[in-house]
């Protein structure tokens, strides 16, 4: 049943389906601001947990003196 079942979702999915649509001159320039901005996203997410992981893992400078 799980076979057949996943055999005819297969098909359902990679059957062409006619797209009726307009992409204008500005929807691949969107496209491309679109993966510009994932990138540097992916960039400005990777070096903040670079620096938190680096201040977790390193020691004070300056530790606190109890007086």
């Amino acid at each position: 049943m799980k076979s057949s079942l996943a055999i005819l979702l297969l098909i359902v999915l990679l059957l062409p389906v006619p797209a009726h649509a307009y992409l204008d001159a500005g929807s691949g320039s969107m496209v491309l601001q679109l993966l510009v901005a994932g990138f540097a996203g992916v960039l400005v997410g990777i070096k903040v947990f670079w620096r938190r992981m680096v201040a977790f893992f390193s020691r004070p400078k300056n530790p606190p003196r109890s007086s």
